[in-house]
């Protein structure tokens, strides 16, 4: 099983994915966000179309790679994936149709690759996070890719949204209480 946690930069993904590791640590595995480990590892991150797309297909390729292996290193844990492959799309330069066409795949095959989605709006204004040295967007261009984010998965059957008007501590409960009943088959 494979939860993924998205939503728009800025928006409490890769800390309340520690959190939830932590809490959960005996049911789930925490999958790390592909784009992190390549930039952090020194991809080259130029704007121009080209690049973006040699970005996002070396991104697709990592996520599908950590997702398998944390599959066959954990087959009885559930998987919590940071991002997933369906977040690629957005940041594609053309649509998302050449997105999944140029990685030999579609939107419903992606979509299913994951049985359950919590997405995390990007926060407003001064809470923002401008810390994360990956992070390049301004916080109108986060909200925008939070709302590309949020069309492109708008199709999976069972997503929960949860609004940048929490604070993290309400963020984190709403998180911990889905993923409780997910483990618990409840959902």
């Amino acid at each position: 099983m494979k939860i993924v946690l998205t939503g728009g930069p800025s928006a409490g993904k890769t800390a309340l994915v520690g959190l939830v590791e932590k809490q959960f640590h005996e049911n789930l595995v925490a999958v790390p966000e592909a784009a992190t480990i390549l930039f952090q590892g020194g991809f080259p991150r130029h704007p121009d179309d080209l690049s973006v797309k040699h970005q996002q297909r070396a991104i697709y390729n990592l996520q599908v790679e950590l997702e398998s292996l944390a599959q066959d290193s954990n087959p009885t844990k559930i998987l919590l994936c940071d991002r997933g492959t369906v977040d690629g799309a957005v940041y594609w330069p053309t649509s998302p149709e050449d997105f999944f066409s140029a990685l030999g795949t579609t939107l419903e095959v992606e979509i299913k690759r994951y049985d359950y989605v919590i997405h995390l709006e990007t926060p407003n204004g001064h809470y923002y996070d401008h810390s994360n040295p990956v992070r390049r967007e301004k916080p109108s261009e986060a909200h925008k890719l939070d709302e590309r984010i949020k069309e492109i998965w708008a199709s999976h059957p069972r997503r929960l949204m949860i609004h940048c008007h929490k604070n993290f501590g309400e963020k984190v409960g709403e998180v911990l209480e889905y993923v409780s009943k997910i483990i618990a088959h409840n959902l």
